[in-house]
C-alpha cells in the first residue's frame, strides 16, 4: 500500500501516470488546476503497490510516493 501525491499546480494531466500504472489507481481529477488542466489523483490506495512507474514517467516530476514500508525482524531464538 502507498500514498501518491500529485502537485496539482505542475501536473498538466498528461495522463502518462494514469496509463502507465498496473493497478490503474489513478485517475484525472473534476477539478481543474491554476493552469486550467485537470491534474492526476490517487482514487485507491488500498491498491497500489508503491512500484513508483507513476513518478519515474511524469515530465514534470509532479508525482511522489510514499510506500508502507515493512521491516521484517529475525525471530528470536529463545
Amino acid at each position: 500500500m502507498a500514498k501518491i501525491l500529485v502537485d496539482k499546480e505542475r501536473c498538466k494531466g498528461c495522463k502518462m501516470c494514469i496509463v502507465i500504472c498496473p493497478k490503474k489507481v489513478l485517475a484525472l481529477s473534476t477539478e481543474l488546476n491554476p493552469a486550467g488542466s485537470r491534474y492526476a489523483i490517487q482514487m485507491e490506495e488500498k491498491e497500489c503497490i508503491g512500484c513508483r512507474l507513476c513518478g519515474m514517467i511524469c515530465p514534470d516530476s509532479a508525482v511522489s510516493i510514499y510506500a508502507e514500508r515493512r521491516i521484517n525482524l529475525p525471530r528470536s531464538q529463545t
